[in-house]
């Protein structure tokens, strides 16, 4: 039988490796330390529409920020088809056109991959989820507009037999 407690906080998977530390104050201070975090309006700045901080405001170098802001496609690609499955394709739209901008900004940067921590692997895959989210996108603008015809046509009675 599976074992059906709920996934610890800052937990990936039900294993926690260090539930044993979690409340050890000394241990908690030392990770913090070592640790850098970035929390951007609770994880909903391009979300919520606004400006990303620079590098410097958050205290990580160049490579990582960029490799994290092509990790942020993936991010708005599930905000996005969460926000087409309430309707919203205006919205959808707008957050389409910000991992087109994040790719565009990232496609122009050509240094080698040992400067840019393996950047254009990063950029390549962002090309990839911004292709199949292109694709969800038209699909349910089609559909959208389909209904929207078919609930605009007169109803035909047929004559009965």
């Amino acid at each position: 039988m599976r074992d059906r407690r709920p996934t610890p906080a800052l937990s990936r998977s039900t294993l926690d490796r260090v539930a044993q530390v979690r409340t050890d104050e000394v241990w908690l201070a030392q990770a913090w330390q070592r640790s850098r975090v970035l929390v951007v309006d609770d994880g909903r700045a391009l979300v919520a529409g606004d400006l990303l901080p620079p590098p410097t405001d958050v205290g990580v170098g160049d490579a990582p920020y960029l490799n994290g802001l092509a990790e942020t496609v993936g991010e708005l690609r599930r905000h996005l088809l969460d926000v087409l499955r309430a309707g919203d394709v205006a919205r959808a739209s707008a957050l389409f056109a910000s991992m087109e901008e994040i790719h565009a900004l990232l496609a122009d940067l050509d240094y080698p991959d040992a400067i840019t921590g393996n950047l254009r692997r990063s950029t390549d895959v962002a090309r990839s989820i911004i292709e199949r989210t292109r694709s969800d996108l038209t699909l349910t603008v089609i559909q959208r507009d389909l209904a929207e015809a078919l609930r605009d046509q007169p109803r035909h009675e047929e004559p009965p037999p």
